[in-house]
């Protein structure tokens, strides 16, 4: 059974590390020709409704979005249905202070009552929303909205907005690629826009197009509860909105050629769910870039299966960024992780590879007190870095491997270094039983390995070569068995 690893459960564990296998590469060498399971990844390994549940937050938890969120809470005399074909749409309406008609292709619903409305069907054209007073839920219901001219859901209310995927239904929505200025002098930019906060619930799929910018934006906040939630493309960002997003569970899919999310003066917080983001730019940004010091976004992972590509940085901050708890990879061509504040990691399994810049930088401080954390820095500098702070290793299970030296600068917990590590090479740290044992794929001048296993001051046996099998996190071995190897050099823990 595969377990998680964290400050208080620190076993000796197996470890094979595998940086270039997670960029596309393969090996034939014969040292692994046995490995059972090679480098089974993320998914497959973790334990997905641990890591994917919802952790409590104060910061974020609102009962009333739960409440309202679900299907049935509005009442039925407040419920209007659409349903959409090419040959005649059926409208059935008897919310009173409201009317909904179609007017050039699109849907128009001006209403100044608490309501519901539920759409399936096909429409060439838009949903356009106007509501003065009272909340609005929408529900897809099965729908493909196919819209030649701004959004396919224009949300302009003054209240907050649920939307909800309906239980064993798909739906597509692609806007336009133009978004003409409205008559109020709005700007609309994503597939799905919301003026006012967009809390997105239920069980079904969503698929979403982004022609324009982005593929869900609001100028409030976002909060996503549940749903299958795939951003298929966007010419912008995935997520964006202007207070805060928060992703409380769903599996969220997101194509970006700008970032994967973005929150624009506040906060991101994922308390769970499963989030994979593939982004032309940063993965994950509250990255506010103009000088106003009343505005200090900050990220709060707290739980959730993360798997992040980016060809910038992976997750980027103002303030601090926390992971409290959650299961990551993040492969990035800058920083992995980057914080004008502090980085503090308190439990968690983590694969972080940057390609050329640091794996962690934060500029105040890093700080990792618990977790199993695997940091491969394939550039030329430090793996770790933090221009005003310390380097801090106090608990937790921990690999970090780069080309340039790292000094740590406070360790509670015995650290070694074991200088450089050729390709295809098998290493065994151990004293009268084995601590660590690691097989590296690519050549790194330096190595640092610390879990609290490792004692200050004592001497340890690098032993080299060898065969391994079992099974693993992106080549973290939790189990398995291991042959052959002879020693190399003794080093002496930190």
């Amino acid at each position: 059974m595969i377990r998680k690893y964290g400050s208080n459960v620190l076993l000796a564990i197996i470890i094979l590390l595998v940086s270039f296998i997670l960029i596309g590469c393969q090996s034939k060498d014969d040292v692994f020709d046995d490995i059972e399971g090679f480098n089974q990844g993320l998914d497959s390994i973790v334990n997905e409704q641990f890591y994917t549940s919802k952790q409590p937050n104060n910061l974020t938890d609102n009962e009333e979005d739960f409440v309202d969120s679900s299907l049935n809470d509005f009442k039925a005399f407040n419920t209007a249905t659409v349903v959409f074909s090419d040959s005649q749409t059926e409208i059935f309406n008897e919310v009173e202070n409201t009317d909904i008609f179609m007017e050039n292709g699109n849907l128009i619903v001006n209403s100044t009552k608490k309501m519901t409305l539920v759409v399936s069907g096909v429409l060439n054209g838009s949903i356009i929303v106007n509501k003065s007073d009272g909340k609005f839920k929408l529900v897809l219901n099965g729908i493909t909205i196919n819209s030649e001219s701004g959004p396919a859901i224009n949300l302009q209310t003054e209240k907050r907005v649920f939307l909800v995927i309906n239980d064993e239904t798909v739906n597509h929505v692609t806007d336009g690629p133009e978004h003409p200025l409205m008559s109020n002098g709005s700007k609309t930019k994503a597939a799905i826009f919301s003026e006012e906060q967009l809390i997105i619930s239920g069980n079904g799929e969503l698929n979403i197009i982004g022609r324009y910018q982005h593929g869900i934006a609001s100028d409030d906040h976002i909060k996503i509860l549940s749903g299958d939630i795939n951003i298929l493309s966007a010419e912008s960002d995935g997520l964006r909105a202007n207070d805060y997003i928060v992703i409380d569970g769903g599996r969220i899919d997101i194509n970006a050629k700008g970032d994967g999310i973005e929150c624009e003066k506040g906060y991101v917080v994922i308390n769970g769910g499963h989030l994979t983001i593939h982004a032309e730019k940063n993965g994950i940004k509250a990255l506010y870039e103009e000088d106003d010091p009343s505005i200090s976004p900050f990220i709060q992972i707290l739980n959730g299966i993360i798997n992040i590509t980016s060809n910038e940085k992976g997750i980027a901050s103002n303030n601090n960024i926390t992971f409290h708890n959650g299961a990551a990879n993040i492969i990035s061509t800058g920083d992995s992780v980057f914080a004008q504040g502090q980085i503090n990691i308190e439990d968690g399994m983590y694969f972080f590879n940057s390609q050329n810049k640091q794996v962690l930088d934060g500029q105040e401080g890093v700080s990792i007190l618990g977790g199993t954390l695997l940091l491969f820095s394939n550039g030329s500098e430090a793996a770790l870095q933090s221009k005003d702070g310390q380097l801090v290793f106090d608990g937790g299970v921990i690999i970090v491997a780069g080309a340039t030296d790292l000094d740590v600068s406070t360790s509670t917990q015995g650290y070694v270094k074991l200088g450089n590590v050729q390709k295809n090479e098998v290493i065994q740290l151990k004293n009268q039983s084995s601590i660590l044992i690691a097989g590296f794929l690519n050549s790194y001048n330096h190595i640092i390995i610390s879990t609290q296993e490792i004692n200050p001051g004592e001497t340890y046996e690098l032993h080299s070569s060898g065969h391994i099998q079992g099974n693993n996190f992106f080549g973290l071995f939790v189990s398995g068995t291991y042959s052959g190897g002879s020693l190399k050099k003794t080093v002496k823990a930190g």
